[in-house]
């Protein structure tokens, strides 16, 4: 007599078929090798990142239901001309808090170790020429020696600052941040919340001219930004910002044609 199947037709015991694994990614070497502590450890990392979004799902919108990612592999850079206006004291805190190095500090230094980890273990041990622990040793060397150097470019950047940076305005979780630029739930959450999927491309900020200044009601100022986006206006991004910052005044213009 054959054994009812559970309700999801799935079979249970000894016999019992291995989920599918799911496209994309290849399976990780690194947490299946026997002897080390690494399987623990990513078990560890996997409940804890679980954790992490699950909590950024209580507070941030996500994609509605059949909502597409906007996100062409090569962009479309379209110019708009931004000009702000509003009170001097409360213009003069926004253009302090818009300043930023004008790139998105995503890292991937954990996927870089992990990959790295695999490609040293990948042939036979016979093969190989490196133990199980010299290689965790060289990839853990090699993240800190990209973790110097991205630091040290992000902090190059710094004495170029951008007048809008929507990172400094409208931040990614720090639990992206780890992930990589190139991950689907990194862009889906700048798709959500920027309305575009890259930063900002030359962004530069001048003075309104004197007639448009003297349009202005008094103690008022304004500046002109002009920048370039990825295939769609940060429409997302503005409305936080016309939210978050309701005493100044954003008029977009859009120039298809360029500058």
């Amino acid at each position: 007599m054959r054994r009812p199947r559970p309700p999801d037709g799935s079979r249970s015991g000894a016999g019992a078929a291995k989920p599918a694994r799911k496209a994309g990614r290849p399976e990780r070497l690194a947490q299946t090798i026997a002897g080390t502590s690494r399987h623990q450890r990513h078990q560890l990392a996997l409940a804890s990142r679980q954790r992490e979004f699950l909590a950024e799902a209580e507070t941030a919108p996500a994609l509605r239901a059949g909502e597409i990612v906007l996100a062409l592999p090569t962009p479309d850079w379209l110019h708009h001309t931004l000009t702000i206006t509003g009170p001097a004291a409360v213009l003069a805190g926004f253009r302090a808090a818009a300043r930023g190095p004008g790139v998105l500090p995503c890292r991937g230094e954990d996927r870089l170790q992990e990959d790295w980890l695999h490609r040293l273990l990948e042939p036979p041990p016979g093969l190989r020429g490196i133990s199980v622990e010299g290689a965790r040793i060289l990839s853990e060397r090699l993240r800190e020696r990209v973790e110097i150097r991205a630091q040290a470019a992000l902090d190059d950047r710094r004495a170029m600052a951008c007048p809008l940076d929507l990172h400094a305005l409208v931040p990614m979780p720090e639990a992206l941040l780890r992930l990589g630029p190139g991950d689907s739930r990194v862009i889906a959450w700048l798709w959500t919340h920027w309305g575009t999927t890259w930063p900002l491309r030359h962004v530069t900020e001048e003075s309104l001219s004197g007639p448009e200044i003297l349009t202005l009601p008094s103690g008022h100022a304004g500046i002109r930004i002009r920048f370039w986006s990825a295939d769609w206006t940060p429409w997302r991004a503005l409305a936080c910002i016309r939210t978050g910052w309701p005493d100044i005044t954003l008029n977009l213009a859009i120039n298809y044609r360029g500058t």
